[in-house]
This record gives structure tokens, sequence and C-alpha cells, in this order.
């Protein structure tokens, strides 16, 4: 019996050994369990406020690093997590340039973990976020339209004394077979400016009578950000994005003054009826040696490209309804250079005061353009400067790297053009002119072309002058970070040529991507937004003024895929194409638009 109640007493002592020796490790649990529970509810924090910072930074990230840390930091604080000893908020590149990771790190205490040694934790959450500035459109160097023959003539502003600016960035190089177009207001809308005119006709898309229901001059307060998502403001905007630092850049227009010569260059000098060539010396004046080449006479009776590589096409046109007073009156074409600015918003970028002209026109008879090529008058000098020269709009010395931009406009009165007056984008009323001032733009960066690129903001207007067949062109850029969202394509009175026009937008040719009737037609022409019209191919065919093209817009919407990715730190990748065949003579003057659809700050991780 005695050894049975021993036995028994040795279990009760084990047992309370046992209690003893699991105490601790129970009540370690249990505060770990309590800490872990904090931990989550803390981690849950963090990531809210990483993803305020990212949303805060990504704007700004692309343009101005300080400016983004300081709204990430910002947004922190205001979510509760001050940078601080004990929280780190750190911002850096995610995968895409255009890409923001923002990580914040806080260090939290332990109320009962203390008791175990482990008094604090570190707590850590990312988030990604992106900014889709407006759509880049039309080029992918430094180079916006034709950049004719360089090596020919003085030139009254030569690229860095030597010639051509055009970079290796230029896939379709010096000659993409276009130039950029302005329209004055009192053109009509018909002749293919769907922003920066004041008139239409009956049937025209964004049309009440005679009145240009997109045409934002007459706005009766300052307008929101341009581009047809904003107020349809009747400025055009190229970006000219500095890409590293360089010594200077110079932003030169060719041919930036309107001259009427026609579409075909038909109105220029020429010797007589049968005999086309200039009629007079090569040397005509201090800014040319090749006369016979930039002053060429052009027809469509021959070719569109008899008139050579220097034909931007200006032509004088006034649209019905035109009041009398203003009918006949040619194009005052203001142009200034902005600053970069945080926002993305180039009517939020100050202008430079130093970067704003003016350029008046010119239109007169044949003889007497020809007078006025040749003559020593001071009056002849100033067109002679501008007609068919490279000329500077502005030179930045040591510019910031960001986005600068170059303004066009055609609704300020002579001798109105100032800073200020440029920042607000309704018109003078008083302004008039009818026709069509078609130029290009460059950027020269001495040493480096290729640390800039320049391009057309969300939309762009272009002249096509050619003898038919095929042509390509830049379209869009559509960075990775838009995978999943819908390209917005709206092509305005295309198809002016010579039998019908077919065109096929085409992907990045690197791009990944499953692109399964990934595009549809949505109206006016073709389809509707309601019923929208798949396009096989993404293939537009039996374009033209007869099926109903003349004046009106067409919408394509493009489908990007989920699982899309192109290659965002390189310059020339990540555009869409458009491919345009003509059957015929083309003298196409269409304006393009892209937009990306969706939120343009959005969370990617």
């Amino acid at each position: 019996m005695r050894g049975e109640a021993g036995t028994r007493g040795d279990r009760g002592a084990v047992a309370i050994l046992v209690a003893l020796t699991l105490t601790p490790v129970l009540l370690g649990a249990a505060a770990l369990g309590v800490d872990v529970a904090r931990w989550f509810a803390v981690l849950e924090r963090v990531q809210r406020a990483a993803d305020a910072s990212a949303l805060a930074a990504a704007p700004q990230w692309l343009t101005d690093r300080p400016a983004a840390r300081a709204a990430a930091l910002d947004a922190a604080r205001r979510n509760g997590f001050a940078s601080d000893v004990r929280t780190r908020v750190t911002l850096a590149t995610a995968d895409s340039p255009g890409t923001v990771r923002v990580t914040i790190t806080t260090r939290v205490n332990n109320p009962l973990g203390a008791l175990l040694g482990t008094p604090t934790r570190e707590l850590t959450r990312s988030a990604e976020a992106t900014y889709a500035h407006a759509v880049a459109m039309g080029s992918t160097c430094n180079l916006f339209g034709n950049e004719p023959d360089p090596a020919t003539g003085t030139g009254s502003d030569p690229a860095d004394g030597s010639g051509s600016a055009m970079s290796s960035l230029c896939p379709m190089g010096r000659r993409p077979h276009f130039w950029a177009t302005v329209a004055g207001p009192d053109t009509s809308k018909l002749e293919g400016d769907r922003y920066a005119t004041r008139w239409c006709n009956p049937g025209n898309s964004g049309c009440s009578p005679p009145r240009n229901t997109e045409y934002a001059g007459a706005l009766a307060g300052p307008a929101g950000p341009a581009g047809p998502a904003g107020d349809g403001s009747s400025s055009y905007f190229f970006r000219v994005s500095v890409r590293r630092p360089v010594a200077s850049i110079s932003v030169q227009v060719f041919d930036p003054a309107f001259v009427d010569v026609g579409n075909w260059c038909e109105r220029m000098p020429r010797t007589s009826g049968s005999d086309p060539s200039w009629p007079g010396p090569n040397r005509a004046n201090p800014f040319v040696t090749d006369a016979d080449r930039r002053y060429a006479f052009g027809s469509p009776a021959s070719s569109p490209s008899s008139s050579g590589d220097f034909c931007t096409g200006d032509f004088a046109f006034n649209a019905p309804g035109t009041p009398a007073e203003s009918a006949g009156l040619p194009v005052t074409t203001s142009m200034s250079v902005h600053s970069p600015h945080a926002s993305g918003d180039p009517w939020s970028a100050p202008v430079i005061a130093a970067c704003v002209r003016q350029y008046p026109s010119w239109s007169m008879s044949p003889d007497a353009l020809r007078v006025a090529l040749t003559a020593s008058t001071r009056a002849a000098r100033a067109l002679q400067r501008v007609f068919r020269q490279w000329v500077t709009v502005c030179t930045v010395r040591a510019p910031q790297v960001g986005d600068y931009y170059l303004q066009v406009r055609t609704n300020v009165l002579a001798g109105s053009a100032t800073a200020a007056r440029m920042t607000d984008p309704r018109e003078d009323s008083g302004a008039s002119g009818g026709g069509l001032n078609r130029f290009a733009i460059r950027v020269d960066s001495p040493g480096d072309e290729e640390a800039v690129t320049l391009s057309a903001v969300e939309r762009m207007a272009v002249y096509a002058n050619l003898a038919g067949g095929a042509t390509t062109f830049l379209l869009a850029r559509v960075p990775s970070a838009s995978a999943g969202s819908t390209l917005r394509v709206e092509l305005f009175d295309i198809g002016d040529a010579v039998g019908t026009t077919s065109l096929r937008l085409l992907p990045p040719p690197a791009a990944s991507g499953r692109w399964v009737d990934s595009c549809s037609a949505a109206g006016d022409v073709r389809g509707s937004v309601r019923d929208p019209v798949p396009l096989a191919g993404c293939r537009l065919g039996g374009i033209g003024a007869e099926t109903g093209f003349n004046g009106r817009v067409q919408r394509i919407d493009v489908t990007i895929p989920g699982d899309y990715r192109c290659r965002d730190d390189t310059p020339t990748d990540c555009w869409f194409r458009v491919e345009i065949n003509y059957a015929g003579l083309a003298y196409d003057t269409t304006t393009w638009t892209a937009i990306l659809e969706g939120d343009p700050v959005r969370l990617v991780r």
C-alpha cells in the first residue's frame, strides 16, 4: 500500500513541475498571440499609408522627384506614419520608369513580447502606382514632321551649325511624310482641323451650325487641362522631354509663318505656264543658296512631290459664314515654350517670358511673292528669314530634366502675344484669319541629340501630301502600366484623296500580349459607343468623303490586353502605329486624338 501511495504522490509532483515549466511558454505564446494580432492591425494601416503615398507621388515621379517625395511623405504623415526615428518612407522606380514604389517601414513596440526579450519589431509594406500622362503622339525622337534637306542653303538657324538635328531615335527617318498643321480661327472645320476652327458645316461632328462646338476659344473663363479629355482647347501642345542633363536645347520650327502657296505649292512663282522652274537666281536672298529647290513650284497635275522636300502647303481658306470684315485675312500664328510643371498639365506650366513668338502671314500673287523673295527691303527680309527656314523659337541653357512644352495657337491678336496671354485659353474676339498653316518642329541639343524627345500631347492635326500608296506613322505611346485599359483613337476628316483609303492600327512590334478581337469602331461613321462594330485585324477600309468621313469623327477603341508589356525604358518602343493606304493622290489634313481611358493615377501593385 505504501508503494502505491508513493506513486500517486510522484505523479502529483510531476504534474506540478510540468505546470510550472509550461507556464512561461504558455504565457509567451499568449503574449506572442496578442502582439501578432497587433502587428496585423498595424500592417493594414501601413499598407493603406503606402497606397496613399504611392498615389500621391506618381503624378510627379517622372518630372519632379523632390515634389514626388514631398507628396509621398505628406500622405504618409496624414495616414499616421510620419517619417521619423521610428518610420522610414522610401521611394524608388519600379519595373517601369513611370511607376513609383513607395515602401514604409515602421518600428512597433511589443508590450507583452518585451517580457520575452523582443521589445520591438519592424513592419514593412510597399505599394506601386503609375500616372498616365497625356498620350504622346506622332514622334519618338527630336523631330516632329519632315526635316527638309538640311545640307543645302544657309538657313536662318541651322542646327548646331552643321545641318540636321535628327537623332538615331527617329525610326521614320527625316521624311515621315507629314507636316504639323494649325488652322486659323475663321477656317471651316471641314478643312480638317477639329479644334482650332470657329466655324463648321451641317453634318460635321461637333457642330451646331455655324459654330464648331469643339472650339473652346470663346470660353467665358479659364479652361482646364489641355486635350479632348479636358476643355477641347484651341491650342496644340508638343511635349519636349529632356531625358538627361544637356548643355542646351533649341526648339526650332520649320516655316512657322503662314504663306499662302496652295496645297501642292501651285501658287509658287514659275518661269511660265510651260516651264515650272524657279524664275530667279539660286542665291535669291542672304538665307538661301538653293532657291530652285527650296522655292520650287508644285502641281498635282504632275505629282504632289514635284515641289520637293520644302513644300509645306500653306493654304488660304475662309469658312462659309465668316464675317465680311474677317474674310480673306490670313493667319497669325503664336508660339510659346513652357517650363516643366509637376502636374504634367501644359496650361499650368509657366511660359518662359523670353520664348514667346508671333509670326505674321503673307498672301500675295506668285509674281509678288517672287519679288518679295528676292528684294532687299526690310519687309522682304522679314519674310525671307522665316519662309522655308528653320527658325528658333526658344533656346534654354542647362535645361532641367523634365517636360517642356511648345504651344501653338492662332486666336491671339497680332502684337498681343505675351507670357500671360499664352496661358489664357480664351480667344481674342478680334483675332481672325482663314487658312491652314503647316510646319515641322525639331529640338536641337548639341552633342547629345538622343537626350531629347518630342511628341504631340494627346492630339495632333497633320497634313499628308502624297502621290498615293502606303505610309506608316507613329500614332500613340502606350506604356506597360496601361495593360487592361482602352486606347481610344479618334480620327477626324480622314480620307481626302482620290479614291478610297484604308488604314490599320498596329501594336508595338516588341510588345507582348494576347491581341484577340481587340479593336472596334465606335462612331460617328461606323458603329457607335453603344453598338461598336468589331474590326478584324484592326483594319478600317472604304474611307473617303463619299463614304461619310468628310468632316466626321471616326472612333476606334483598342482593348489593351491585361498581359500587355513593352520596353518602357526604350523611347522607340511602346508605340502604336498607323498604316494608311491611299488609292490615289492624297491631300489629307486630319486631326488625330488618342486617350487612354480610366483613372490616370492608379495602383499597379
